[in-house]
């Protein structure tokens, strides 16, 4: 509810004073899950005016964790924290769920054919073009060491499986729990490029980045064509994806009670980075070509 700060503050109900609330409560329970669960947030609304009792108010929440049930547990909690500050505040709160992630379900028959095509057909190639292109990124970053990893691919390990846990979070994952999946990673960016960085943003645009795309291209043709000759391949890798979901499933679809689809929600969002996104130039700073002398 709207009032003057300062001539009627009691007449108004502040929204913003909910969100800020919630944010203490979310810092009281980060040391209540486990170390490894990530909790980060953003305020894309806090109000119009500072002479102004803001009537609406908005926090933008990330939640992650190495399993689904994990972030589960955390987003509920929130939720229950939200609805207390809106009652300290005399508010209203609405807990949208934007979109959901599980955590990758690796399957080891693709892993092992993709491997083998990876070390086929070796890593990206960067030559001493591409090191000339990464040297100046490396030192804006005080990067010493190489920027590319040519060579020394690590030998497959088969047993004991292990998860690989990375900070990041990809939608891709979600569609590994209804098909067997393989993804390729390979260096197309100077070694210690912080991520959402400029120079992740700029460095995107660069031949390195398209020679990783091309090579990544290649172990996934590899790959295809092994599976599409050898059906046993395909029998096995579906046989261990069915063994994993009875192991670590049933996967539930994060957003099945969602009724405005993802890309609406994301709207607003959409059409402020887009055409950011897509143009790397305001993210050349300092000017590309003053770091390429």
């Amino acid at each position: 509810k709207a009032a003057h700060a300062s001539s009627a503050p009691w007449s108004g109900r502040s929204a913003l004073d909910a969100v800020e609330l919630m944010n203490i409560g979310m810092n009281y329970m980060r040391e209540h899950v486990r170390p490894e669960t990530r909790i980060h947030y953003s305020i894309p609304d806090g109000g119009k005016a500072p002479n102004v009792v803001p009537p609406y108010a908005e926090v933008w929440y990330f939640v992650r964790a190495p399993e689904y049930r994990l972030v589960t547990e955390a987003v509920n909690w929130a939720h229950k924290i939200a609805e207390g500050a809106a009652m300290m505040t005399g508010t209203k709160m609405e807990f949208i769920k934007i979109t959901g992630v599980w955590q990758y379900l690796p399957n080891r028959i693709l892993a092992r054919v993709g491997q083998a095509n990876v070390q086929l057909i070796g890593g990206v190639p960067h030559g001493e073009d591409h090191q000339k292109v990464a040297e100046p990124f490396a030192r804006s970053m005080n990067v010493a060491e190489a920027p590319f990893i040519e060579t020394g691919f690590s030998e497959f390990v088969d047993e004991p499986f292990k998860w690989a846990t990375s900070g990041g979070s990809i939608d891709e994952a979600n569609t590994s729990w209804v098909v067997p999946m393989v993804r390729f990673s390979g260096a197309t960016i100077a070694k210690g490029t912080p991520g959402h960085s400029w120079q992740a943003v700029a460095q995107n645009a660069l031949p390195p980045a398209f020679m990783g795309g091309l090579t990544a291209a290649k172990y996934m043709a590899a790959t295809a064509i092994d599976l599409m000759s050898e059906k046993a391949l395909v029998d096995d890798a579906q046989k261990e994806f069915n063994e994993s979901l009875k192991q670590y499933g049933p996967f539930v679809d994060p957003v099945k009670d969602q009724n405005v689809p993802t890309f609406e929600l994301m709207h607003n969002v959409k059409e402020d980075a887009v055409p950011r996104q897509y143009d790397v130039l305001p993210y050349k700073k300092p000017d590309l070509d003053t770091l390429m002398k």
